[in-house]
């Protein structure tokens, strides 16, 4: 893996926008064979005289077109939709709704368009047809076009590269109904393609789906540069209370009964799932008045012991407990929303004082008191910048599930400062 190595680290060198670097790394780590496209993109910036960036720059813009193909909609003869909808049936795909009227809300499509392997030879002077084999390899460059050539000629052999699908989601997809009309978690959720006629009716190709998987990262690469490349969008406005007002507003409320409380806070959590579909999740969901509700499993009595010891000791601008209480065996917490905090937060953290016995320990007297759970939801940003980050290193890499994109950004975002404790963490695992 030698040329792997050297051309990630070419490209990390590279004054490049972060960006950038993870377009490239994946077209080196997520082709078939890694080496092979290392050694193809490392010879590209060695046979130019414009220097590494350039070529890099270059390189990325033929990549953008390569992948951009993947998008193009081909025309579907007509006597195949019939056997699409016979396959998949109207329920197939997934929806914002648990029910919809079969067939009017859908839409039959390539996994491979035809036309994004047609006559690549001559497109920029065959320079894509090159990439593409680097990134494939030549035997399944061929496969595919051997795929895509004789599906003209057999319409059941046709739909190995047709899927049923929904018409276009917007960005960022949430509140989903899988065809059963069971809601959709945000997890992993495991299914198996089947057919009642695998002779005349073909199920999708598992070799065309892994292709468009890996193009299909390549675009939301090139779609999040998109997105960097036209600036933050003005934040939204929202209403901003003293903590003098928080707090008053905090007692009247606990001067309520307890039942009174929880019967206001379910319904504002359904308000909170139609409100901020984004923003649910298992465990949290935004709701409205800058609040925040969250079911605690594990430590139930400690997190919102913890929220009280920041608000009392520290000036760090947490989220502050506003209710807690108990229901189908677990404990909800009512918290205040928080937009972004600075990173100093850490080093207040750690002046609290330990009144227990043990030197490392929970705000209860237990477990650590850390934070440990690192996902996108407990990254804060605000107007483009990183406003709030609080983990463990390890606990982050464990969390990565193995090498890829994410590892690389938490090695790039601490350095290799602890690579020997990670080493150690790892043989407990």
């Amino acid at each position: 893996m030698a040329s792997v190595q050297s051309a990630v680290e070419i490209i990390t060198k590279s004054e490049l926008s972060p960006t950038e670097h993870l377009i490239l790394k994946h077209f080196v780590e997520s082709a078939v064979d890694p080496e092979t496209a290392a050694k193809y993109i490392i010879s590209r910036t060695q046979t130019t005289r414009d220097g590494v960036e350039e070529s890099l720059r270059e390189f990325k813009g033929q990549w953008r077109l390569l992948a951009t193909r993947l998008t193009v909609v081909d025309p579907i003869p007509r006597e195949i939709p019939d056997l699409v909808l016979q396959r998949d049936g109207p329920d197939f795909t997934m929806g914002w709704r648990p029910g919809h009227i079969p067939g009017s809300v859908v839409e039959r499509a390539h996994i491979i368009p035809p036309s994004m392997i047609h006559d690549l030879e001559l497109v920029e002077e065959g320079s894509l047809f090159s990439m593409l084999n680097a990134f494939l390899s030549r035997d399944r460059v061929a496969r595919l076009r051997t795929i895509i050539t004789n599906e003209s000629k057999d319409g059941a052999t046709y739909l190995r590269n047709l899927l049923l699908l929904r018409t276009l989601y917007p960005e960022e997809v949430s509140g989903l109904y899988p065809g059963d009309g069971t809601p959709f978690l945000n997890t992993i959720q495991l299914f198996e393609l089947s057919t009642s006629d695998a002779k005349n009716i073909c199920l999708p190709s598992h070799f065309l789906l892994n292709v468009h998987l890996r193009f299909a990262t390549a675009l939301h690469l090139f779609h999040i540069e998109n997105k960097a490349n036209r600036g933050w969008p003005k934040p939204p406005y929202e209403l901003s209370l003293s903590a003098t007002t928080v707090r008053t507003l905090r007692s009247l409320w606990l001067c309520m009964p307890q039942w009174l409380r929880v019967s206001c806070s379910m319904p504002l959590n359904k308000i909170g799932r139609k409100l901020y579909p984004l923003e649910a999740g298992v465990w949290a969901q935004r709701l409205p008045f800058g609040l925040y509700m969250k079911q605690c499993s594990r430590a139930p009595r400690n997190e919102p012991h913890v929220l009280e010891l920041i608000e009392e000791r520290t000036t760090i601008p947490a989220p502050r407990l506003v209710n807690t209480w108990e229901q189908d065996g677990g404990v909800n917490v009512l918290m205040t929303r928080l937009p972004g905090v600075p990173i100093d937060c850490v080093a207040q953290m750690r002046k609290i004082e330990n009144t227990t016995p043990y030197l490392i320990c929970d705000a209860l007297g237990d477990k650590p008191l850390t934070h440990s759970d690192l996902h996108p939801s407990n990254i804060l940003m605000q107007n483009g910048r990183l406003s709030s980050i609080y983990w463990e290193f390890t606990k982050t890499m464990y969390g990565t599930m193995g090498p890829g994109l994410m590892a690389d950004i938490w090695w790039r975002t601490f350095g290799r400062e602890y690579e020997a404790e990670f080493q150690v963490e790892q043989q407990l695992w």
